[in-house]
């Protein structure tokens, strides 16, 4: 498949063709626009499928000992109002009070965050192109107010689009870390149509895709990893700046997002590049490349991972799921694994607020239950 080859009338044929030879996500919402009529069946009968999380000791990534104590949001005794809608990204000052002392931030489980600043369309770095000028990488970056209590942990967002379309500012899923008290990048990065070349230190992963007369639509796909190394690094830069917790950070990705996120939490390594310690990985319907090695890539004491999928998926199928618990449970990773019965691909078909475990708690109460518990 030649760049360019593929265009708007045969997305999907040709994203489907890219996972019958890699293996990876077959095609996210391509639209931005959610599917609105489609029935989401019930999910109680589903079990969750959870490895027990072993000790701490064994899981958690130390925490340096000049750290000396954990500071939480404690919501009052009077329920609060329903959060505000975050503030429009113009004229947004970044304003993040001074901490006092060595303490680790703990977000809250519910979204009691009032106020959060905003810094929108930030320049975290450029890609190069195969034909053309580099292409300027921007993030939109969410600050909650967490009132000075310590350093806060990162999470990074990784938009849908199979790789073709979407960007940082559509539907996903990452206000609702903000409003907990996360700080949040949503990043864009480069797609098939910038017609993407990775940079040197990506070439081990993009001989596993043909190399560098691979297609367009293939190279954006080991793009994505390169950009979010790059979006790693320019946050990281600024940790002191922004109080972020460098050994809490956290990749959540949806679609290609979730195929770009496990890229760089378990694949990464195997292809010899470097990346920052991955946390905990939330992985909304993606999978790891077959032709990247799938979950023979996961490693012990590689990142945690929370797994989200629909057992009706024709996108990314359902046992490719499957296939990343196999790899959990055999790199002893702890993970949880939630199913939805009857569901297809996409937030037009799970909703994360709404759909629930088999428990009956909200996936997205599940996600940061999850989160808290391998983090903390």
């Amino acid at each position: 498949m030649l760049p360019g080859m593929i265009q708007t009338p045969v997305l999907v044929l040709g994203f489907v063709l890219l996972t019958l030879v890699m293996g990876c996500d077959r095609g996210s919402q391509i639209a931005d626009t959610p599917t609105p009529d489609v029935k989401v069946a019930a999910t109680t009968d589903v079990p969750i499928t959870n490895t027990p999380t072993p000790q701490p000791t064994e899981t958690l990534r130390a925490v340096s000992p000049v750290r000396t104590s954990i500071a939480t949001l404690v919501p009052t005794s009077t329920p609060l109002p329903t959060p505000t809608p975050i503030p429009t990204p113009a004229d947004t000052p970044t304003q993040v009070p001074a901490i006092v002392g060595t303490v680790i931030f703990q977000p809250s489980l519910e979204p009691i965050v009032q106020h959060i600043s905003i810094e929108s369309a930030v320049s975290y770095g450029s890609g190069a192109t195969v034909d053309g000028p580099p292409v300027d990488l921007l993030l939109d970056l969410f600050l909650p107010d967490t009132g000075g209590l310590g350093l806060r942990p990162l999470a990074v967002y990784i938009h849908r689009g199979a790789f073709v379309v979407g960007s940082r500012a559509g539907p996903g899923f990452y206000k609702e870390a903000a409003q907990r008290g996360w700080v949040v990048a949503s990043i864009d990065y480069r797609l098939r149509d910038d017609n993407p070349l990775p940079g040197p230190r990506m070439q081990k992963m993009l001989d596993a895709l043909g190399g560098p007369s691979s297609s367009a639509l293939y190279r954006s796909v080991v793009a994505a990893v390169e950009d979010t190394l790059t979006a790693l690094d320019y946050l990281l830069d600024r940790a002191e700046e922004l109080y972020i917790d460098p050994d809490r950070i956290v990749l959540i990705g949806a679609s290609a997002g979730a195929v770009t996120a496990l890229n760089v939490a378990y694949t990464a390594d195997t292809f010899g590049i470097d990346r920052p310690d991955i946390a905990a990985v939330v992985d909304l319907w993606g999978s790891i490349p077959e032709s990247f090695g799938e979950e023979s890539t996961m490693d012990p004491r590689e990142s945690p991972l929370f797994i989200i999928h629909g057992t009706e998926d024709t996108v990314v199928t359902f046992d490719r799921a499957l296939n990343l618990v196999k790899g959990a449970e055999s790199a002893g990773i702890p993970y949880e694994f939630h199913p939805q019965k009857g569901a297809g691909h996409g937030f037009g078909q799970i909703s994360l607020g709404t759909d629930t475990t088999a428990d009956g708690r909200s996936l997205e109460s599940a996600v940061f239950e999850f989160l808290d518990r391998v983090l903390y």
